[in-house]
């Protein structure tokens, strides 16, 4: 039987006129800090089994939350401090057990042993839902134990019984942030995973529509989207392959119109994300208002174009040219004006690098171009299809730059990405310098 965990405790004790906190809160902020401030693996886990029995489950998502974050990265015990699966497999049973065991209980208020209605000691069960949905993503990566993709295992069963919060009926829509941190979750471990199965369990389908019906009541209730609720809500679905319902389209485009990019937190991967994920999804940015008195969405989108592209990483460039030659209509010209300079400055022909390092594979040479700021092999040749499909010939400048790159990425080029490459420039009707051919 699923364990049921107290309420919050309510009581304060009053000493010269002040409220005090009662012991038991004095307690659980102790447990807060030793394990917030835990600085490997042996230290939380100490924490952890000295106080299993006062464990509430606010402590158990913060402990997953920290031992997401000072897990080493492989798989090997040793390198836990001595803690295997078996170790571990208690904190994952022990998440199933809360979610469970709040699903039992009818929403909202639950009655407390003296008659009146009292908040249940769920640590905000939206809460606990989205930091421990993103921990045992991260920690399924290292640990078997945790993994939500292995079918069976004490993490998948986790899994379920977590996402299965948002989809019980009654609940109240979780706050659009997040809905968003949700989505996030499982759209990494559906790339995680290893196999069909694993990549199902990773995204259940009554989980995924709850928090699209949570989407169209937020916006609604004129709960909107920030930056990076619309970037990565748009790049999870096109993730996943999960198709936009059509009310939670019009939620990304009514926050977009609203204004969501013109914070100053906004960067440039938000705008990237979204443009790319929407294009890979087959859908065009409304040209036309979607709410009366705000511009349209298509219009907001290049203004932040313009503005966060000198920002970008060199694949978010790639990534917003590609988009639009996906969706088959260019900027204005003023914006792809201000991409094709950003290009330009990150193809750095003039950066002499040499074309390879014998025996360097393609990943070691993405990352050292990475570093630099420089286009890849696959920025490079999305950078030459969008130009081509859009039938917007490069400037002049823009075409020594590119040259100088497509000479020094060649060698780790895909045979699509030469493909595509030697197509483009045909189209554009281009051509190379004989040592860049060669």
């Amino acid at each position: 039987a699923a364990r049921r965990f107290p309420p919050s405790p309510a009581v304060v004790v009053v000493a010269r006129g002040f409220a005090a906190p009662s012991s038991r809160d004095a307690r659980s902020d102790r447990l807060d800090a030793d394990i917030n401030e835990a600085p490997d693996v042996r230290a939380l886990m100490r924490v952890i089994l000295n106080e299993w029995d006062s464990l509430r489950p606010k402590h158990l998502a913060d402990a997953l939350r920290r031992l997401s974050r000072v897990a080493p990265w492989d798989r090997d015990a040793k390198s836990s401090g001595g803690f295997g699966d078996a170790d571990f497999a208690p904190i994952v049973r022990r998440v199933e057990e809360i979610a469970s065991a709040r699903l039992d209980e009818a929403p909202g208020r639950t009655p407390s042993r003296a008659g009146q209605r009292e908040q249940p000691d769920i640590f905000a069960e939206e809460a606990f839902a989205v930091v421990a949905a993103n921990a045992l993503v991260n920690l399924g990566k290292r640990r078997a134990a945790f993994d939500p993709t292995r079918v069976g295992s004490p993490g998948w069963r986790a899994w379920r019984a977590v996402l299965a919060l948002p989809a019980a009926p009654g609940r109240a829509p979780y706050k659009p942030r997040n809905v968003m941190r949700l989505w996030y979750a499982m759209a990494t471990a559906h790339d995680a995973a290893g196999n069909d199965a694993g990549r199902e369990a990773a995204v259940p389908d009554a989980a995924w529509t709850s928090l699209d019906a949570m989407t169209k009541k937020n916006a609604k209730a004129g709960r909107h989207f920030n930056a990076q609720g619309v970037g990565i809500g748009v790049w999870s679905h096109a993730k996943t392959g999960k198709p936009i319902a059509p009310s939670t389209l019009r939620a990304f485009e009514v926050a977009v119109a609203r204004g969501a990019f013109d914070h100053v937190a906004a960067v440039g991967q938000n705008v990237s994300n979204s443009l790319w994920g929407l294009a890979k999804l087959g859908h065009v940015v409304s040209r036309v208002a979607v709410e009366d008195g705000f511009p349209s969405p298509w219009s907001k989108f290049e203004v932040a174009v313009r503005r966060l592209a000198p920002g970008m990483r060199p694949q978010e460039i790639a990534n917003t040219m590609y988009a639009y030659a996906l969706m088959g209509t260019p900027p204005s010209a003023t914006t792809w004006k201000t991409l094709e300079a950003e290009a330009r400055a990150r193809a750095g022909g003039h950066a002499r690098l040499d074309a390879h390092v014998p025996f360097e594979s393609k990943g070691s040479f993405v990352r050292r171009r990475t570093e630099r700021g420089l286009f890849g092999p696959q920025e490079m040749t999305n950078v030459w299809w969008a130009h081509a499909t859009l039938g917007m010939r490069p400037s002049q400048s823009a075409l020594y730059a590119y040259d100088e790159t497509t000479a020094q990425t060649a060698f780790h080029m895909s045979a699509q990405d030469v493909s595509n490459t030697a197509y483009s420039m045909a189209m554009l009707n281009v051509f190379l310098r004989p040592d860049a051919f060669s």
